[in-house]
């Protein structure tokens, strides 16, 4: 008999304690704020906007059929577990400026229709695994943040993810655990962080992709990429590789195997190792300028430009200032053997 009780206790107590955890997941965001959600009833069709005197009311109204959802400029500063969960007809989540800060995994489970996140110009600092994971989406919009962390897994396990938008955060180092099980991932956006280097096997997951896959790094501290950084990529080609506006001070021709356009100017390297030709293949020139090239590479760049007939303001001047000093420098050296020349002194 007292087994009994103490079974039907627990269960109470258990069934308290949930109900007081969902209570505070929804009543987290009760203020005597009002909020405005915009919202279209289908693709095309105009935004309306609407007043909510609470998120609650703002969870009731999305899980009715809209489309896409905007929330703009409005007091959401986390989202947590199971907020925006099974939404059935919201295609896109729009959530700009609102000084979002963390999401719990879960936060969108069963959310199946949900197709893009855009979340922004908030203040994620880590992305957590759990958070994405499963889901349908097709693009992530994650730019203009703060973040910091990615975990290992939170960036995989997404069957129909494109595109992915890592622009302007804080990210120092790229993980080449990140991506596994992403199929259809064809660009990354990473422009503007502060990552270092870009380690050996970096893209292994982006592994037999019938697309290419476009990756973006300009405007980031890179100063080393691996050798082997683009092997075991078997037949996966890359289209775009940007990683111009970094502190690059060698390039390797090997490295430009599978890349179709590589852009690396406004970097510190001298030459390029290896055939200059295999680097640069079909590429435009203004895809190479801004760097402290060494006379005999400007030579061979030129050489490959009059081949192709492709002038290059950049690379001519560099060029001819190279002949320049360079003719100087023999001058300096004829006048110096020459026994001819008089040298007078002052008494």
């Amino acid at each position: 008999m007292f087994k009994s009780c103490l079974i039907i206790a627990l269960w109470l107590f258990a069934c308290l304690t949930l109900t007081n955890c969902a209570y505070d997941i929804i009543t987290n965001y009760n203020s005597s704020n009002q909020y405005v959600l915009c919202y279209h009833f289908e693709s095309g069709s105009s935004r309306i906007c609407k007043t909510f005197d609470n998120f609650t009311a703002v969870r009731e109204f999305m899980l009715t059929s809209h489309v896409k959802v905007e929330i703009h400029e409005q007091v959401f500063p986390k989202i947590y577990k199971f907020y925006f969960a099974r939404l059935k007809h919201t295609k896109e989540l729009v959530i700009w400026n609102c000084g979002l800060h963390d999401i719990e995994p879960g936060a969108f489970y069963g959310s199946l229709s949900v197709l893009k996140i855009d979340f922004q110009r908030n203040k994620l600092e880590i992305i957590k695994e759990g958070v994405f994971n499963d889901l349908l989406i097709t693009h992530l919009n994650l730019a203009f943040n703060r973040i910091q962390t990615i975990e290992p897994e939170a960036l995989s396990y997404m069957q129909n993810i494109e595109e992915i938008n890592l622009l302007s955060n804080r990210i120092s180092r790229y993980n080449w655990k990140w991506f596994n099980k992403t199929p259809l991932l064809k660009s990354l956006y990473f422009q503007n962080n502060t990552i270092k280097e870009v380690p050996e096997r970096a893209f292994r997951h982006l592994i037999d992709k019938r697309h290419a896959v476009n990756i973006f790094f300009s405007f980031n501290e890179i100063r080393f990429i691996h050798p082997l950084a683009f092997d075991d990529m078997d037949s996966t080609t890359v289209g775009k590789l940007y990683l111009d506006h970094n502190l690059l001070e060698t390039w390797n021709e090997a490295l430009s195997m599978h890349i179709n356009e590589l852009k690396i100017s406004f970097n510190n390297i001298k030459c390029i190792d290896g055939d200059l030709r295999g680097s640069i293949k079909n590429n435009s020139l203004r895809n190479f300028i801004e760097n402290p090239y060494n006379c005999q590479c400007l030579k061979e760049i030129k050489s490959i430009g009059d081949c192709r007939r492709e002038i290059s303001d950049w690379f001519l001047d560099k060029y001819l200032q190279c002949r320049k000093n360079g003719k100087a420098g023999q001058d300096d050296k004829k006048d110096i053997l020459n026994p001819n020349i008089k040298i007078f002194s002052s008494p």
